[in-house]
C-alpha cells in the first residue's frame, strides 16, 4: 500500500505560504479567521496543508474534512460533530499534545455527571421537543461534546482547519462561534468554495455572521500557473502532444487541478476528463468507489475490508480475496480516485463526488447500495456501537434509491429530527422522497400514507403549520377518520388567529358532545386560550371541560389535568393535579406521559423548596423515557435547581449559555434567557446581563398573555434594573 502519510507534491504559492503565515504570527495569542477563497480543485486544501505541515508547524492543528456535496444526513450538526471526533482522534495520535481523548475525560467528569440534578420548563402546551438525553461516557449530547471541545482547543494555540466551510449547518456555526468566545487565542483556517471566480452574495453573509468571533482575513486563491499544473499529470502524459488538449480542459474547469491529476490514457475525445476517468474504471473498482461515495464520511480500512471480502452469493453481491482488495484499493489510490488519511478512506475530491451524483444509477451501484444497507442493518440489529450512526446511514441509503422501507425506519428518526434545531432540512428530504412516490407510484396508500401522516405529525410537533397542512390535506383525501380531524385541531391552535379560532370553533360545534374526539379538539382550544388570553378565561374553560363525566374516562383527561396545573396558586396545589394526571397515564400504560408529568413535578418541588424530591422525580423520568428529556431543559433547569441550591457557579452559568444556544423555541428560550439572567446577576456578571436584557426586550415576548409568563419575565427585568440602580448609588 501507498505511505498513509505521503501527500500531494506541492508547488508554488509562495505568496500566500509567505502573507498567512505572517497574518497569523503578527496576531499570535488574538482570534483570527483566515479564510481561503477560490473555485473547487483550485487547490485551497493542498496549500492549507502544506501550510499546517510547515510554514505553521509550531502551532498544534485539527482539520475538519468536510465535503463540497450538501450533507445528505438526519443530523445538523455534521460539522462540530466531526470537529469533534477529530480532535479525539488527535488526542489518540499525538501523545506530545497531551490532551485526552473524550473516553478519559468523560472517565473523569462520570462522578460529577451523577451529581448533575435534572428539572424541566412546564410544558405551555402539550407539544414539547423531544431528544436523547445521552450519558457522557457513551456518546455525549451536545454540550458535552462542546466542554471537550473547549477542554482540548483551550490547550493550544490551535488552529482549527475547515473545508468547504460554505456549507456548514447553522447550529454548527452558532458552536463555533460560541466555542471562539471562550478561547482568546483560537485560530480558525476556513476554506470556502465559490460557484465562480467572483465572490456571491452569501460569501459576504457568511463572513458578518463570523465577524461576532473576528474580522475575517481574506485570500483569494487563484488558479494555479498552467506550466505548474501540468506537473501533476500522469507522467506519460506529461508530453508536448497532450500538452494543449490538457490547457483546454484545464481552463474549461477554472484550474480545478484534479482535470489534470486524473487525465485518462485515452484523449481520443475530447469529453470531461473526470467523467471519461470514472467511467473508464472495472466493474470491481467501480463497486468500491461507489461504495465509499454512498457512505458520504469516510470508512475505516477495517470496516471497508469487511465489506468488500465478505462473500455472500445468495444476494449476489460482489466480494474480494484479502489480497484482491487490498490492490483494487492501492490501484485507486494511485490514480487519485480515493485517498486515505489516516485509517479512513474516502473520494479523493468533491469534483469526484459531484460526477458520481451525475452518473446513471447502473447496476454495481445499486450492489454497492446493498451492501452498504447489509452491513448496517446487520450491525443495528447486534444493537453495537452507535445506534443514531446506523440509523443516519440508513436513511440515507433508502433517501437516495428512494427505497420503500424508508417506511419502517420512519419511528427511530422520530427522536432523532426532534433532537434538531433546524430540523427543516430534515424534513425537506423526506419531502423530496414523498414526492417522488408521488411521480413514481400516484397515490398508493400503502407508501405515501405512512409517510404523509409521519409529516403532519412531526410538523404539527415542531410547528410548522403550513407544512402540516399540506400533508393532511393529501392523507385525508386518501382515508379520511376522526383521527385526522383531531390532526387538523392540533393544526389550527398552532397560530393564535381569529380566522384559527373560528375554523376550530366551528369544527368543535359538528362533533359528538362528550365524545373522545370533541375532548381532544376542546383541549386544541384550550391551547389558544392559555396563549392569547389572561389565565382566568382558560382556567374556566379548563374548570368546564373537567366537570364533564364522559370526559373523565378518557387518557386526554390526563392532559387536561396536566394543563389545568398551570393555574394553580401554590406548588403544593399544581403537585397534587400532577399526581391525578400520573395516575390516569399509568392506568393508560402512557410512558412518555408519565415521564413528561414527572418532569413537571420537579419544577413543582424545586418551586416548594423540596429539591431532594425534585431531583428524585427527575430521575424518575430519566428512568421512565430518557428520550423525552430535551437536553436544553437538562441543561437549563438542573441549574435552576443549583441557583435554588445557593449554587451559582460558572458550571451553572455555562449550562444555562448551552441552553440557550440550543434552544430556538421562542417561549422555552425566553424562559431559559430569564433564568440565565438572575444568575448573571447573582454572580455579579452585570455586562454580560446588560446584553441578555436587551435581547429580552427586543423580543416579542408581551405577545405571549399568559400572566405566570410574563411575571417570570417582569419579575426578573425588575430585578436586574434594581440592582443596577442600588450599584449606581452605592458607588455614585
Amino acid at each position: 500500500m501507498r505511505n498513509n502519510n505521503q501527500f500531494e507534491k506541492f508547488y508554488d504559492r509562495s505568496d500566500e505560504r509567505k502573507k498567512i503565515p505572517d497574518q497569523i504570527n503578527s496576531h499570535r495569542g488574538q482570534r483570527q479567521i483566515i479564510m481561503l477563497v477560490g473555485t473547487t480543485g483550485v487547490g485551497k486544501t493542498g496549500l492549507a496543508e502544506k501550510l499546517l505541515r510547515d510554514e505553521l508547524v509550531d502551532y498544534k492543528s485539527v482539520t475538519v474534512p468536510m465535503g463540497k456535496s450538501s450533507v445528505n444526513t438526519i443530523e445538523n450538526l455534521s460539522y462540530f460533530d466531526a470537529l469533534y471526533r477529530q480532535l479525539n482522534d488527535l488526542a489518540k495520535e499525538r501523545r506530545d499534545f497531551h490532551i485526552k481523548t473524550a473516553g478519559q475525560r468523560g472517565r473523569r467528569n462520570f462522578l460529577n455527571w451523577l451529581r448533575f440534578a435534572w428539572g424541566a420548563i412546564k410544558g405551555h402546551f402539550n407539544i414539547s421537543s423531544e431528544t436523547h438525553i445521552y450519558e457522557p461516557i457513551e456518546e455525549p449530547g451536545v454540550s458535552n461534546k462542546k466542554q471537550y471541545i473547549l477542554s482540548v482547543l483551550k490547550k493550544g494555540p490551535f488552529i482549527v482547519n475547515v473545508q468547504n466551510v460554505q456549507n456548514i449547518d447553522t447550529q454548527s456555526a452558532e458552536l463555533f462561534q460560541s466555542i471562539s468566545k471562550n478561547i482568546p487565542d483560537l485560530i480558525w483556517l476556513l476554506e470556502y468554495t465559490t460557484p465562480e471566480e467572483e465572490y456571491d452574495d452569501q460569501f459576504y453573509i457568511f463572513c458578518n455572521e463570523w465577524r461576532c468571533v473576528a474580522d475575517p482575513s481574506v485570500y483569494v486563491i487563484k488558479k494555479l500557473d498552467f506550466d505548474l499544473a501540468f506537473n501533476l499529470a500522469p507522467q506519460e502524459m506529461q508530453n508536448p502532444q497532450q500538452r494543449k488538449r490538457i490547457e483546454a480542459q484545464y481552463e474549461k474547469a477554472h484550474g480545478n487541478l484534479l482535470t489534470i491529476m486524473v487525465v485518462p490514457k485515452n484523449l481520443d475525445n475530447d469529453g470531461d476528463y473526470i467523467q471519461t476517468k470514472l467511467a473508464s474504471l472495472s466493474k470491481d473498482e467501480k463497486y468500491i468507489v461507489y461504495i465509499l461515495y454512498l457512505n458520504e464520511i469516510p470508512m475505516s480500512e477495517s470496516t471497508l475490508n469487511s465489506i468488500l471480502t465478505k462473500a455472500d452469493q445468495s444476494s449476489g453481491k460482489i466480494s474480494f480475496s484479502i489480497s484482491k482488495a487490498a490492490a483494487l484499493l492501492d490501484k485507486l489510490e494511485s490514480e487519485r480516485i480515493i485517498k486515505k488519511r489516516g485509517d479512513a478512506y474516502s473520494i479523493k475530491h468533491d469534483t469526484l463526488i459531484a460526477a458520481l451524483s451525475h452518473m446513471s444509477v447502473e447496476p454495481t451501484r445499486f450492489l454497492a447500495f446493498r451492501a452498504l444497507e447489509s452491513h448496517y442493518q446487520e450491525i443495528s440489529e447486534q444493537g453495537t456501537g452507535n445506534q443514531e450512526d446506523y440509523i443516519n446511514h440508513l436513511f440515507t441509503l433508502y433517501a437516495e434509491f428512494h427505497d420503500e422501507r424508508l417506511i419502517d425506519l420512519l419511528p427511530k428518526l422520530w427522536d432523532l429530527i426532534l433532537a434538531a434545531k433546524y430540523p427543516k432540512d430534515i424534513i425537506q428530504k423526506i419531502e423530496e422522497y414523498k414526492h417522488h412516490i408521488l411521480k413514481s407510484s400516484g397515490t398508493d396508500p400503502h407508501i405515501l400514507y405512512p409517510v404523509a401522516r409521519f409529516l403532519t405529525e412531526l410538523c404539527i410537533r415542531l410547528q410548522y403549520p403550513k407544512e402540516a397542512q399540506e400533508n393532511l390535506d393529501l392523507i385525508r383525501a386518501i382515508k379520511p377518520s376522526q383521527y385526522l380531524t383531531g390532526l387538523q385541531g392540533a393544526i389550527y391552535a398552532l397560530r393564535s388567529t381569529q380566522e384559527n379560532w373560528d375554523k376550530l370553533n366551528a369544527l368543535i360545534a359538528k362533533t359528538e358532545k362528550g365524545s373522545r374526539l370533541r375532548l381532544s379538539l376542546c383541549l386544541c382550544r384550550l391551547r389558544i386560550m392559555m396563549r392569547s388570553c389572561d389565565s382566568n378565561k382558560p382556567k374556566t374553560y379548563a374548570e368546564e371541560l373537567l366537570a364533564c363525566p364522559d370526559y373523565q374516562s378518557y387518557p386526554e383527561y390526563g392532559f387536561l389535568l396536566h394543563n389545568y396545573a398551570e393555574f394553580s396558586k401554590t406548588p403544593a396545589e399544581a403537585l397534587d393535579i400532577y399526581r391525578q394526571a400520573l395516575n390516569i397515564f399509568k392506568k393508560y400504560k402512557m410512558v412518555n406521559m408519565q415521564a413528561e408529568v414527572n418532569i413537571s413535578m420537579s419544577m413543582g418541588y424545586s418551586y416548594a423548596g423540596q429539591l431532594k424530591n425534585a431531583r428524585k422525580a427527575i430521575q424518575k423520568a430519566k428512568e421512565l423515557s430518557p428520550k423525552q428529556i430535551p437536553e436544553t431543559v437538562l441543561l437549563n433547569n438542573s441549574a435552576v435547581i443549583e441557583i435554588l441550591d445557593r449554587n451559582v457557579s460558572p458550571s451553572v452559568l455555562s449550562k444555562l449559555a448551552d441552553a440557550a444556544l440550543m434552544n430556538i423555541n421562542p417561549y422555552e428560550l425566553l424562559i431559559i434567557k430569564s433564568n440565565w439572567l438572575i444568575g448573571l446577576i447573582l454572580s455579579n456578571c452585570m455586562d454580560q446581563a446588560a446584553d441578555l436584557v436587551a435581547e429580552i426586550e427586543n423580543s416579542d415576548y408581551e405577545i405571549y398573555q399568559y400572566e405566570d409568563f410574563l411575571h417570570i419575565i417582569y419579575q426578573n427585568l425588575y430585578f436586574y434594573y434594581t440592582k443596577v440602580q442600588f450599584t449606581r448609588d452605592y458607588t455614585g
